[in-house]
């Protein structure tokens, strides 16, 4: 089985390239994806929304999903958690380190803000130093917070270190896969984050090791198109978004996703409308990840100033992403290409999400969690 394992791992690397274009075209549901925006705009009190673990890290989730949208009415509430995470972004970056950071540099590149000066802080300062000598990011080093600083500094379009993906290989596991820690069993929600980390590095071996994270996912996917977690759906928004971004069909996924859909637009994650799930299930509705998700409105129609009776509409904004090229047309036409897949040539279109497994990043600081305990994950 072994070979054949290495044999399937290397037609996924071949493959992804060229399957990207068509899977993230098919991929976006925007009616589903408003549907959830809506929702999560409800959920806005005091100008933060609020996951129980932080308001800012909460609040920049709501953000990277609010960003997989199309609905201009929207803005009001984008502008107001803007604001919030703006402002709390200085604690936030001080108490979670190279992962808030780049979960901030998702934010901040998703609207079109200046990475060096986020509310005060220079995320590309931050991510940096976020860094430690041996490629280790956080006070609870691990695959998922790794995969959130790389995918930070593609977005702020900044050389990462070397050694981020030469630490991230370390956590690897025989199978593919990667968990919490080295040696750990592989998850889905570890493996995403990787898969999203090593699409930043164009290296052979980041491309082997792509290959094999694929090949774990793929096969662990279940039958009706989730993956195991602790809380399945937002284990499946998670990594079904990252291998979105790697150019694989998610269409079942999201199929899965859409089912757990309620009437008012939340995510439910099993109980009743989940915060968390319908946030970090955003980007997967609206075909897009961490690597890319931009806002884009679509322009309302008005009448034209020349005839009453001819009106002037600008689509919203075509997204065409592989895991090597992100193309954006922007809403005055302007077209915008960044490479995803090489190192230091990051992709222009965007989680303290540290693992919650038996490690929590609460949005102010990242926490550890109880041993042995099987605790969800925030993205």
């Amino acid at each position: 089985m072994a070979p054949m394992r290495r044999l399937f791992a290397a037609l996924l690397i071949t493959s992804l390239g060229l399957l990207a274009p068509l899977t993230q075209a098919q991929a976006a549901d925007l009616t589903a994806a408003n549907k959830a925006a809506h929702w999560l705009t409800t959920q806005v009190s005091s100008g933060a929304l609020d996951d129980g673990f932080s308001k800012i890290g909460a609040s920049a989730d709501g953000l990277i999903g609010l960003a997989a949208a199309d609905d201009p009415t929207l803005q009001p509430t984008i502008d107001t958690l803007l604001a919030t995470v703006k402002a709390g972004a200085a604690a936030y970056v001080s108490s979670g380190g190279g992962a808030a950071a780049g979960k901030l540099a998702i934010v901040a590149a998703a609207y079109g803000i200046d990475p060096t000066s986020f509310g005060g802080v220079d995320l590309v300062a931050a991510l940096k130093s976020g860094v430690a000598p041996d490629g280790a990011v956080g006070p609870y080093p691990s695959a998922f917070s790794s995969g959130l600083a790389m995918a930070g500094f593609s977005r702020a379009k900044t050389t990462e270190p070397t050694t981020l993906t030469t630490w991230l290989l370390t956590q690897q596991n025989t199978d593919g896969g990667f968990g919490y820690a080295a040696g750990a069993a592989s998850d889905a929600d570890d493996t995403a984050l990787a898969i999203i980390g090593l699409l930043t590095d164009s290296s052979a071996i980041a491309k082997a090791a792509l290959g094999k994270a694929v090949a774990w996912a793929t096969a662990a996917q279940k039958s009706d198109g989730s993956w195991a977690g602790y809380v399945p759906v937002n284990s499946t928004c998670v990594m079904a978004e990252s291998l979105l971004a790697a150019g694989v069909s998610t269409s079942l996924a999201k199929t899965y996703v859409v089912s757990q859909q309620l009437a008012d637009g939340a995510i439910t994650d099993g109980s009743g409308a989940n915060l968390m799930a319908t946030s970090q299930c955003l980007p997967l509705l609206g075909g897009v990840s961490y690597l890319d998700a931009t806002w884009a409105p679509k322009a309302t129609t008005k009448p034209s100033t020349t005839s009453p009776t001819s009106t002037t509409t600008t689509a919203r904004s075509t997204r065409t992403t592989s895991s090597s090229t992100t193309t954006t047309t922007s809403s005055t036409g302007a077209d915008v290409t960044a490479t995803a897949s090489g190192r230091g040539v990051p992709a222009l279109t965007g989680d303290d999400g540290l693992p919650l497994l038996p490690l929590v990043l609460l949005g102010a600081g990242v926490v550890a969690g109880a041993a042995g305990v099987a605790v969800r994950r925030r993205a």
